[in-house]
């Protein structure tokens, strides 16, 4: 054990020695955090296509109409369509939780009685949104507008609905005591009128389609974005206020982990360069097993990815990031510092140049980055590259660490991702340690 300290303290001096790998380690995940949270904060899409649920607590035509109109638009996925659940509104709020859905739509009860009708007050829409997702959320908010708006569409085609709209709307004029009597009278007048015109046009023509020329400034749908511990399950140990308090709990897990890959290339490239130049041919020479060697060279790299996971959340919490869980954040630190320890070893043996693995080290960080979710969020990406990105170790690393920071995960929910990162760790270590040890003989 004395013999693996002392050259996981070698290659800690040696890595102290080097001010650009210090940057790279420390200083370049911490300004990659920085910018991943000022593109959270303002960053706005219309490009992708959002999976959320819809509970349907109204189950009138017109709240049938809205959700197939939602569909309609290309840009909604609804994940419980066809799906008959036990419990869909407590199974949707579990996955928005866990970053599996968007969010979660809730049409409350006499939600139909006033939707499409644009002088009455309508029911509110309950929206359940993933905190990470704040791109997106101006994004829903527009398309359930959209889809309220075309409900005044749906009213004048159907022949009860133009009654109720008509009567509404004189039930609000004869209510509304500001205006002067003659005025309403007039206003009652004119949307008679308007009633015959409709009838006659929809008589003459059934068939052909209407549209609707009320304002846009005209309130079509009240959308209340609720936070998700409001409707969570009494059972469930989970408090989700203030639990997101700032965009850096969710963009520093991104940051994080460029540090761990900086760690993971660098030692892999130390490593053969001790090869080209002789020092560990020399290391084999002195009283010291293989094992001994990799194992120290594996604990150097293991500390310093806990180091650089320590600093982040240090500055995190500076910036205002709250780990929701500080033992969950340490087997989260643990299981990912022990993957990239294997990944270090494996990146060593593709090639026999410190070049050569410089090259395939970074390519292939930056592949695993862009397919896990550490440069394009996962929502962003087509779904062959989010089915891809399960086999991406930083994909599984960065919910491991947002299950700690701010998904509020428990110990169950967390096995799986860091059982997949222990279980990678261990196959790169297996592939290294047998390279290496056809190469050294």
């Amino acid at each position: 054990m004395a013999h693996i300290l002392v050259i996981a303290r070698k290659d800690l001096q040696l890595l102290l020695r080097d001010p650009l790998g210090l940057f790279f380690i420390l200083a370049f995940p911490a300004i990659m955090g920085i910018i991943f949270g000022a593109i959270t904060g303002s960053a706005q899409t219309d490009e992708a296509v959002l999976e959320i649920a819809v509970i349907d607590e109204d189950q009138s035509p017109l709240s049938t109409r809205f959700i197939t109109t939602l569909m309609e638009t290309g840009s909604i996925r609804i994940w419980n369509r066809d799906a008959i659940l036990e419990n869909a509104r407590q199974a949707s709020l579990d996955r928005v939780r866990r970053g599996r859905l968007t969010a979660v739509v809730i049409l409350p009860a006499g939600f139909g009685k006033t939707a499409g009708i644009p002088w009455s007050s309508p029911a509110p829409i309950e929206v359940t949104i993933d905190p990470s997702r704040t791109a997106e959320r101006g994004m829903l908010q527009g398309l359930l507008v959209e889809a309220a708006g075309s409900l005044v569409t749906a009213r004048l085609d159907d022949p009860d609905g133009r009654r109720t709209l008509f009567s509404s709307g004189r039930q609000e004029l004869e209510r509304n005591k500001t205006l002067p009597a003659v005025t309403r009278a007039l206003l009652v007048q004119l949307l008679n009128l308007l009633e015959r015109e409709v009838e006659r046009a929809s008589t003459s023509n059934p068939t052909a389609p209407s549209k609707s020329t009320f304002s846009a400034d005209l309130e079509f749908a009240r959308i209340e974005f609720v936070s998700i511990d409001r409707q969570a399950d009494p059972g469930l140990d989970a408090n989700w206020r203030d639990k997101v308090r700032s965009r850096w709990d969710l963009s520093f897990p991104q940051g994080m982990l460029w540090g761990v890959l900086s760690c993971s290339a660098g030692f892999a490239i130390s490593l053969v360069r001790e090869q080209e130049q002789g020092t560990f041919l020399r290391l084999q020479v002195a009283p010291l097993s293989r094992f001994q060697i990799l194992a120290g060279k594996a604990a150097a790299c293991f500390v310093t990815v806990l180091f650089v996971i320590l600093a982040m959340v240090l500055l995190g919490y500076v910036l205002g990031m709250r780990p929701g869980s500080p033992f969950l954040l340490a087997l989260a630190a643990f299981s990912i510092a022990c993957s990239f320890v294997g990944i270090m070893l494996a990146m060593s043996v593709t090639g026999r140049s410190a070049e050569s693995v410089n090259g395939a080290a970074w390519g292939s960080g930056v592949l695993m980055a862009m397919f896990g979710g550490g440069m394009v969020p996962l929502v962003f990406m087509p779904a062959f590259m989010q089915v891809l990105s399960l086999f991406s170790p930083v994909r599984w690393a960065v919910e491991a660490l947002e299950g700690a920071i701010w998904r509020n995960y428990s110990v169950v929910e967390m096995l799986r991702p860091c059982g997949v990162l222990m279980g990678i760790g261990a196959i790169g270590f297996i592939i290294g340690v047998q390279v290496l040890k056809r190469r050294t003989g």
